[in-house]
């Protein structure tokens, strides 16, 4: 287009709008018009950060964008080419219309790409890339520092270790995020080859000593993080455990291991966590879904202190009352930097929560706690509301699927409102709105907590005078963006006095309050105030009892850009019931 057809548009063929008016152009050219529609509204809007050609950095077409189920070979193309070789990051996550060749075209044209993240979680070797074609990508990509491809084919392992013992390929890449998803007990040894450079003879450190890092140079390995899947068949379970624990003491490069659903044991756990207490690089440790119990969690809790380790993962695993107990020490002032804690699923009660709350009151460090789906009650949640009266560093705390009743929940309301660091929060799944006092704490949290942007009280079975005491509390509400009231019980008076708070709130961007009992009534309501309210860009309404000439008479509004109806219920179908079960959308930090 010319200077004078642009002029004749409105643009200033001098500025930065040409350069937006083409990059429209691309996206109507090959994407769905409601892709372009979702694109353009997402909070992560491509258009956004596409003002010129030395500003296009980061093309991001994954499943946050809202299109990528659109992106295809041509779109991605001609979307990278407009940027002249300048992009640093590039997102096609869960793309599956997107093949591999058009990826390496796509890399091969950017010299400048730092990071790449192109897996698509889907089940099948088509939807893998080859050793061969991670290889390529790292020769012809010298300034990457992360790469995330599927490699999921039965002979990848093989491959990639004998990868990482090309020179050429280390060289290429000093941050190296390797997935492998067969890992056995055999293959955990040539990992652990593999990534060192075997006997330092130059030290001439005897053989027979039993520090694995005396015997062992590390000054050619580059993993930075390792994540090692698992099947049904093949994983890596105690013996290969152990063999992995040869990684850990003085690695220098090691930040973050993912050993989760591989069977580890109570043995291999043991081997683990002496390897870690010698170890002062690795940050992040993933020990989700094994089968090691409290003997595991012992060792792992007393090798803590002494490493580096920030970010711990132990759901789903055999903790109990006594495994929490033991990992208490390690959670308080002199104990471990730990700034994100995940035990969810781990069957701890009421004893074991409060040995940690009081064991975390003078910890500094904590920051996420993630303890979903265990039996805490009333008593458990009493010893985290005194821990959060005291302890102001937390941001974000997880109570999906416990025990909670209205005596707990108002406890900790009362704390949390004094709150000032609190950014999440989330108790889904307590069946707290049994008991209008619970509500009413909620409202006064809402009304009264200025740090608090996410908050889920999806199935906590509130009906229409809960919901209107939280509304209440929302209108007066400046600090919260995503709300989540879905799977409870609430009818047309709870959604229409939903609709009046957000005729007055100015900060909420996300709400959820699908499966309920709407009707016709509340949606019309809530179809009303999204006219003036221009803040709110999603509101999930799918699965209520929305009539289809409601549907379509508010579909002629044009608020179904910001609102999701799709898969209303009929009169005859059961209505909900609140009951245990998780927020449908997951918060910062939920697995």
């Amino acid at each position: 287009m010319n200077d004078c057809e642009l002029r004749a548009k409105g643009l200033d063929p001098n500025s930065g709008e040409r350069w937006l008016f083409e990059c429209r152009k691309v996206l109507v050219k090959y994407l769905p018009i409601d892709a372009v529609v979702r694109l353009s509204l997402s909070a992560k809007s491509l258009l956004e950060i596409l003002h010129c050609p030395e500003l296009f950095r980061k093309l991001h077409l994954g499943r946050d964008s809202g299109v990528a189920v659109a992106v295809n070979d041509a779109s991605l193309l001609a979307l990278a080419s407009l940027s002249q070789g300048s992009l640093q990051v590039l997102d096609v996550t869960g793309c599956p219309l997107l093949s591999h060749s058009a990826l390496l075209n796509v890399v091969r044209s950017q010299p400048d790409l730092r990071r790449i993240n192109a897996q698509q979680d889907l089940k099948g070797e088509n939807s893998s890339f080859t050793v061969g074609q991670v290889e390529e990508i790292l020769l012809c990509s010298p300034l990457l520092e992360e790469l995330g491809v599927d490699i999921c084919h039965k002979t990848a392992d093989a491959e990639l270790l004998a990868l990482l013992r090309n020179d050429a390929a280390r060289r290429a890449l000093d941050i190296f995020v390797l997935t492998l998803h067969y890992l056995t007990e055999d293959t955990a040894q040539e990992l652990v080859s593999a990534l060192t450079l075997g006997v330092n003879l130059a030290e001439a450190v005897d053989d027979s000593s039993d520090n694995p890092a005396a015997r062992t140079s590390w000054q050619g390995g580059i993993c930075r993080t390792l994540c090692l899947g698992s099947t049904l068949t093949q994983h890596l379970g105690d013996a290969g455990a152990v063999q992995l624990a040869a990684l850990l003491p003085g690695n220098p490069h090691l930040a973050m291991l993912d050993v989760q659903r591989n069977y580890i044991g109570d043995a291999g756990a043991v081997e683990l966590a002496k390897g870690l207490a010698q170890n002062t690089v690795l940050r992040q440790l993933n020990l989700t879904l094994n089968s090691f119990s409290q003997e595991g969690v012992r060792a792992i809790a007393a090798a803590v202190p002494t490493s580096a380790c920030q970010q711990l993962s132990m759901g789903h695993v055999g903790m109990a009352n006594a495994g929490a107990e033991a990992l208490a020490p390690a959670m308080g002032p002199a104990g471990a930097p730990i700034t994100q804690l995940e035990l969810h699923f781990c069957g701890i009660e009421d004893d074991g929560i409060a040995a940690l709350a009081r064991s975390l009151k003078d910890n500094t460090t904590l920051r996420e706690l993630n303890l979903t789906g265990n039996r805490i009650g009333d008593a458990g949640a009493a010893e985290l509301a005194a821990l959060m009266s005291t302890n102001s560093c937390i941001t974000c705390l997880l109570l999906d699927s416990n025990c909670v009743q209205a005596k707990g929940s108002v406890q900790l309301a009362k704390a949390l409102v004094k709150h000032r660091a609190l950014r999440t929060f989330s108790l889904g799944g307590n069946p707290i709105g049994e008991a209008p006092n619970a509500a009413k704490a909620i409202s006064k949290l809402l009304a009264g907590s200025a740090s608090l942007t996410h908050l889920s009280l999806s199935a906590c079975k509130f009906d229409d005078d809960g919901i209107c005491e939280i509304a209440w509390g929302l209108a007066e509400n400046e600090s919260v963006v995503y709300l989540n009231l879905s799977m409870n019980m609430t009818k047309d008076d709870g959604a229409c006095e939903i609709a009046e708070a957000l005729s007055t709130n100015e900060s909420l961007i996300e709400l959820d309050i699908s499966k309920n009992v709407i009707g016709d009534k509340g949606a019309k309501a809530l179809a009303a105030c999204m006219k003036s309210n221009a803040t709110l860009r999603t509101l999930w309404l799918v699965e209520n009892y929305i009539s289809d000439k409601c549907q379509t008479t508010l579909s002629s509004t044009g608020w179904e850009s910001r609102a999701k109806l799709l898969g209303q219920k009929t009169k005859a179908t059961a209505r909900p019931r609140g009951g245990k079960q998780a927020a449908k959308k997951p918060l910062p930090f939920q697995r």
